[in-house]
């Protein structure tokens, strides 16, 4: 491959390159930018990597520019390409850990068992925040394979549970700490379904009464958390993420004192999740 020649005044500023191969490239240099135009060039010179480096070193591009380029790349000892050390670089710089962040609401449904009664519901609202990495070593895995960490805080009005062996009202909020890995399918698409495992730490802050008697008392448990969703790309940063997480039954063994005796609260709860995440 050689460059024959640059076919100079087909108008102000528009100049063509062509190479003995067939291959040319017209170019206004008003109208492109110049990273637009070192990358035309950097193409077009490919099999010799020795004036690679001072075409993206070139702040300007100008006529003469175009002549001392051309000039060089006829007396260049040419070869195969192979990418320059500051190519390297470049693109060394360019593989980097992927991290995101995300926030958003929380719809949480709360079975709740209390000292051995059936389950009811209590419904939670609250917000998650969190943040997920792609690390490199993961290799072509990276992009597909996340690791995560979230908290959420959700908060529940005040019961009234009627399976309850004793007359039992209270409210419940609960902090929660996961720690996560997810993998994303089709992860360059418009539509990334995911499915992911969670373990963590739950907190549980009751105040209510059992039998008119008041209590105010919390209790935390470890977790594990099973969930799935999907992110839809608003733009090339951006995504909406939705889920649909399952947390495991654990049991807060709790007990308030009341006139010299221990009145036991035992709740087991599991949790139903939906989630609505920005990611940025």
């Amino acid at each position: 491959v050689r460059l024959v020649g640059s076919e100079m005044c087909i108008r102000d500023s528009i100049y063509t390159i062509s190479k003995s191969d067939g291959i040319s490239k017209t170019f206004n240099l008003d109208e492109l930018d110049k990273n637009n135009i070192k990358g035309v060039l950097a193409v077009l010179f490919e099999d010799c990597g020795e004036i690679r480096d001072d075409i993206f070193a070139t702040e300007y591009f100008y006529e003469k520019t175009l002549i001392k380029f051309t000039n060089s790349y006829n007396n260049c000892e040419y070869g195969s390409y192979t990418p320059t050390e500051k190519e390297l670089k470049s693109v060394n710089s360019r593989n980097v850990d992927q991290v995101r962040f995300y926030g958003g609401a929380e719809l949480a449904l709360k079975n709740i068992s209390i000292n051995g009664s059936e389950e009811e519901v209590l419904n939670q609202y609250g917000a998650t925040i969190g943040i997920m990495a792609s690390p490199i070593f993961l290799g072509q895995l990276q992009g597909n394979l996340y690791f995560s960490f979230q908290t959420t805080i959700v908060f529940g009005g005040e019961k009234t549970f009627g399976n309850a062996p004793e007359p039992t009202t209270f409210s419940a909020n609960t902090f929660r700490f996961i720690l996560g890995s997810e993998y994303y399918f089709n992860k360059n698409g418009k539509i990334k379904p995911f499915a992911g495992i969670g373990f963590g730490l739950t907190r549980d802050f009751y105040e209510g009464s059992v039998s008119n008697i008041p209590f105010k008392i919390d209790g935390g448990d470890p977790i594990w958390s099973p969930k799935v969703g999907f992110l839809y790309a608003i733009n090339d940063r951006n995504d909406l993420g939705f889920s649909f997480n399952y947390i495991s039954e654990y049991t807060n063994n709790l007990s308030f004192p009341n006139d010299g005796t221990i009145i036991p609260l035992i709740v087991k709860s599991s949790y139903y999740n939906f989630s609505l995440h920005f990611y940025f």
